[in-house]
């Protein structure tokens, strides 16, 4: 006879697997690379990841057909969908060793949308089949399977991609697994995925990146990797095509017009004769030439250049921009012979203009220009404010310049300082020189030679130049 008993127990919308009383912990294998999680469901974090094969013990699932399993590595919760009940046989008989007595029971685990269901199945024993021949040995484990998709991580204990294996996607993976901590020994990636390694938690201490797959890990991190980062790097920038764009001030300033490769044989108003500064871009250089067609004295701009040398600033009519223009060879400068100072010619020689003695009586005037008394046109009033107190005093515009008295000719008294201040008598004493600039723009000088009773006796020379 044979019986079937389908046991599950419901508490708490959660579905626990019991027998009798107590809880039945009930063996399960992976169909595939899964993600074992922290809660029921695709919300909570990744703790690790089981590979196909590996066997587990399932505690409990919800009725969302999530499962918590025990395992080798961290405990969590696996989606049901991808765990099947193990290949169960029971082991043959000793030879010569009796039947079994009683009834033969064989345990049977499925899953379905509801849970899991564990079916105990018992019937009539029968005696086993005698041993046959043994089986053939089985072959060598082939590669390990490729992750299910995606930019992945595979580490693996051994060298070649042996041993205990843990997959994972794009994170950062501060503490890793105790199967493999501190035991990674090769590793494998796919898509786009690199990977760093670090000798510590949190990614601290030595590190190692990885952009291929690696079969032996240099001394550095070989089994000495406790946190790891999975990551994709960014794409890198697009090339940026070549291009200069030209300014109308300097240091990039004012209107901008900016050209792809290519020649512009006639530039437009708005910076034709105007272009001070020019910014180059992906490679690309610039020949500015001061005529149009790119004729005229022409300059290659190579690097950005906030001004522009004075043979083309605010000179460009055409211009080419292209990738590795070179500049035009620049001729040889030869110094040039010392050149001999020209000394500045000689002043002419002054002209006099009017010379002779003077007897310039006391309140009386003198023209300096004739050498007359009174008259229009006089430079001179010789002032007797009282018997004390006399002075010479500039007339009609007349200027004096008393100096250091000495004779100072026509440079001296050209170079002399002017007023037009009255001399007091007392400060120009028998022997002195006194510059004059007469009513009509003469140098003059003339000499106290004396006095004669009140009269003054002047000798004076006006020049003509």
């Amino acid at each position: 006879m044979t019986r079937n008993l389908l046991i599950r127990a419901t508490l708490g919308g959660v579905a626990l697997l019991a027998l009798g009383g107590g809880a039945l912990a009930v063996e399960a294998v992976a169909t595939t690379n899964v993600n074992v999680r922290t809660g029921p469901g695709t919300t909570f974090s990744i703790v690790d990841r089981m590979i196909p094969g590996e066997r587990v013990d399932i505690r409990e699932c919800t009725a969302a057909n999530w499962c918590f399993v025990d395992r080798e590595g961290a405990d969590g919760w696996v989606s049901s969908t991808y765990l099947t009940a193990p290949p169960a046989a029971p082991p043959a008989p000793p030879p010569g060793a009796p039947p079994a007595s009683g009834e033969d029971c064989s345990f049977g685990f499925t899953l379905g949308p509801g849970g899991p269901n564990l079916s105990i199945n018992c019937g009539t024993g029968t005696p086993p089949a005698p041993p046959g021949p043994p089986s053939p040995p089985s072959p060598p484990p082939g590669p390990p399977a490729p992750p299910s998709a995606g930019d992945e991580a595979c580490f693996y204990t051994g060298t070649n991609y042996s041993g205990t294996e843990r997959c994972f996607g794009e994170g950062t993976f501060n503490t890793l697994p105790p199967q493999i901590n501190d035991r990674i020994s090769s590793l494998r990636l796919y898509g786009d995925a690199q990977v760093e390694l670090c000798v510590n938690p949190n990614l601290g201490g030595a590190c190692r990146s990885f952009d291929a797959d690696t079969p032996n890990l240099p001394p550095q991190i070989n089994d000495r990797a406790s946190s790891a980062s999975v990551f994709v790097p960014e794409p890198p920038a697009p090339a940026e095509p070549p291009e200069a764009c030209f300014y109308t001030g300097t240091n990039f300033s004012g209107a901008e017009r900016c050209y792809p490769v290519g020649v512009r044989n006639a530039l437009p108003p708005a910076i034709n004769d105007q272009i001070s500064s020019v910014r180059l871009f992906g490679g690309a250089s610039a020949r500015l030439c001061a005529n149009t067609n790119l004729n005229g004295v022409c300059r290659v701009v190579s690097s950005d250049s906030p001004t522009l040398p004075p043979q083309i600033d605010d000179r460009a009519s055409s211009l080419e921009v292209a990738v590795g223009l070179v500049p035009l060879p620049v001729p040889p400068i030869f110094p040039l012979p010392p050149i001999t100072p020209v000394p500045p010619p000689a002043p002419p020689a002054p002209v006099t203009y009017s010379t002779g003695p003077i007897d310039l009586q006391q309140t009386f005037t003198v023209n300096l220009d004739n050498g007359q008394s009174g008259g229009p046109g006089v430079d001179l009033w010789y002032q007797a404010v009282n018997a004390g107190e006399k002075y010479l005093t500039p007339r009609n515009g007349a200027l004096l310049a008393v100096g250091d008295r000495s004779n100072r000719g026509f440079a001296g008294c050209s170079a002399a300082s002017f007023s037009g201040d009255r001399v007091p008598l007392w400060s120009i004493p028998v022997g002195s020189y006194v510059c004059a600039r007469t009513d009509q723009g003469r140098i003059s000088q003339f000499r106290v030679n004396g006095f004669t009773g009140t009269t003054m006796n002047l000798g004076y020379t006006t020049w003509a130049n």
